[in-house]
């Protein structure tokens, strides 16, 4: 869901809005991470756009013709030598903008989709048995989503686990080449099943085996020696990760989708 305040950020930034409504926006940055960046990835784009602009300057002959009253059947020259160098440096600028612009926003920019799950399961394995422990450390999945909202600006369904016997162990989060991820640790009887969340942004999922459930298309596959499951739901990434067999996986994954 689009946040309505971004139609406030620009003209937060300009100083436009009246005192009430910057201080409503001002309220509203400090809680909500996804504004704050988009702000921030704003400022960042006009100081860009600042230096530029401050690079440029006339060359000293044109202040001095300008002064002694060159006659202006020479000022063509001039100008043109002025517009040329004005032209270059804003030249210069908007490519930088635009390749700031793809860093944020084109996903093969910031890491594909194998190179994401490849991370996923790396970090899934540091929450093996005796290893790093989470940072929110609760069975109950409320205090999970409170903790996601807060944090990563996330809010989606957390399954409790109980119909297939499952208990959540808590929560925590890790970041990948500027991409939040949301992580949540299951345990039953020693078995580990990990459940990684994080933004869609248009990746492209195409692993050998696809299995439809209602209007959901869960892909399965794995990286050694952990099974994976990975769908798609309301401009989010849902993966799966767990190192028992793949008929488990499946069956755990298809019962948190009809929960959608």
């Amino acid at each position: 869901m689009v946040c309505t305040i971004r139609q406030y950020l620009s003209p937060y930034a300009d100083g436009e809005l009246d005192s009430p409504k910057a201080k409503e926006i001002k309220g509203h940055l400090e809680a909500c991470v996804t504004c704050r960046e988009e702000l921030n990835f704003m400022l960042k784009i006009r100081s860009s756009l600042k230096l530029g602009a401050a690079a440029v300057r006339a060359p000293r002959r044109l202040k001095v013709k300008i002064l002694s009253g060159t006659p202006k059947i020479k000022s063509p020259r001039i100008t043109f030598l002025w517009n040329f160098a004005y032209t270059a440096t804003l030249a210069v600028t908007v490519v930088l903008a635009v390749v700031l612009i793809s860093y944020n926003y084109w996903p093969l920019g910031k890491g594909s989709f194998p190179d994401l799950v490849d991370k996923s399961v790396a970090y899934h394995t540091l929450y093996g048995p005796g290893g790093r422990p989470l940072t929110v450390e609760s069975s109950d999945s409320k205090d999970a989503e409170l903790w996601f909202n807060q944090k990563l600006g996330l809010a989606f369904l957390i399954p409790n686990a109980a119909f297939a016997g499952y208990e959540l162990e808590g929560a925590d989060s890790f970041e990948h080449k500027g991409r939040k991820f949301a992580y949540l640790k299951y345990q039953k009887e020693g078995k580990i099943i990990g459940y990684i969340v994080f933004k869609d942004e248009g990746f492209s999922i195409d692993w050998a085996e696809t299995v439809a459930v209602g209007e959901i298309e869960l892909q399965i596959d794995k990286r050694k020696e952990t099974n994976l499951a990975v769908w798609k739901k309301g401009g989010l990434v849902y993966l799966i990760l767990t190192n028992e067999d793949r008929s488990e996986l499946l069956e755990y994954a298809e019962r948190c989708i009809q929960l959608f």
